[in-house]
């Protein structure tokens, strides 16, 4: 059984609860590009002998936006007719929904039935069950397995600790049932310590990261797994230290930061972040989730059945 197969809620689809409760119960699995590239350089550094097993580097490049929209929506089922109809719909106003200030066919046709697109196409069709990357995303995911490998501080903390890579814990909370992967788990037997280390990756700077950090919740993520390693580190006896994320930039040469969190942030408690802001964390999540469950309401956000509005704090 997979990770992904294994029952329990994970932090990602708890994190829905608490602005689209309709993606929780659906289960909607979010893919960015964001995410697929973490996920690349997560497999470099991680576990770099499976590399060749789960991707394929592409040699096309990934068509423009409209092309990819297109392709998106007709691959691998449609022949180029099905294609071609699909391209030349229009609205109710006449207009076309792709290129609709050119209205010669003939040249409609040739902004999508191309090289670029078939191109495209071919890679699609040759990857298969891989996961297919470009060239471009390839080398800095490299880069960034090379930063992480030549960095000082890196190759101390890892020093002298037994290191365990993808780490899966279950554990219960709130009555529900619970499921984590991790990337790092560092257990000092000399002192009797474990840590959790998440390595993250993007293409931005350390500037970009900091926005990363709020906006994609990394605080409510330490905070979940935080409460599964303290049943891990209590089974074993040992004291559970502050988790930390490694931050390895996607630029060649570029030294890694290290990002700590304070215990207000992984508590799974509310807090009030620097602006004044209240910020909700784990316990909130389960008791908004308790309440869709109990009510069976799921289009909107609990304030909205509560307060008959949406408060957004900006």
């Amino acid at each position: 059984m997979t990770y992904r197969e294994m029952p329990g809620i994970n932090q990602s689809r708890l994190k829905m609860i608490l602005s689209d409760p309709r993606n929780y119960k659906e289960d909607t699995k979010i893919e960015t590009d964001g995410l697929r590239f973490g996920s690349l350089v997560d497999c470099l550094i991680l576990d770099e002998d499976n590399f060749e097993k789960k991707y394929l580097i592409a040699k096309a490049k990934e068509p423009t936006a409209t092309l990819l929209e297109i392709f998106n929506k007709t691959f691998p089922h449609c022949n180029e007719s099905q294609i071609e109809e699909i391209v030349n719909q229009q609205s109710e106003d006449g207009k076309y929904t792709y290129w609709g200030s050119t209205k010669d066919l003939e040249k409609r046709r040739k902004n999508w039935d191309n090289s670029e697109f078939w191109d495209y196409w071919k890679e699609k069709e040759k990857a298969n069950k891989f996961i297919l990357v470009s060239q471009e995303d390839y080398d800095k995911a490299l880069n960034a397995k090379h930063n992480f490998r030549r960095d000082g501080f890196i190759a101390k903390l890892l020093r002298e600790q037994e290191i365990n890579t993808h780490v899966v814990l279950q554990f219960s909370y709130k009555e529900f049932n619970c499921k984590s992967e991790l990337d790092f788990v560092l257990i000092n037997h000399k002192d009797k310590t474990i840590q959790e280390l998440d390595v993250k990756s993007s293409t931005s700077n350390r500037f970009g990261f900091l926005s990363d950090i709020k906006k994609y919740k990394y605080d409510f993520q330490r905070a979940f797994y935080n409460i599964g390693m303290k049943k891990y580190a209590e089974d074993l006896g040992y004291t559970l230290l502050l988790p930390m994320i490694i931050y390895v930039p996607s630029f060649s040469n570029t030294p890694c930061y290290l990002f700590e969190f304070e215990e207000k942030y992984i508590s799974g408690l509310d807090y009030v972040d620097k602006y004044g802001n209240h910020v909700e964390s784990v316990d909130s999540a389960f008791a908004r989730l308790n309440w869709h469950l109990n009510n069976d309401l799921w289009e909107y956000p609990m304030d909205y059945y509560i307060n008959g509005k949406f408060q957004v704090i900006l």
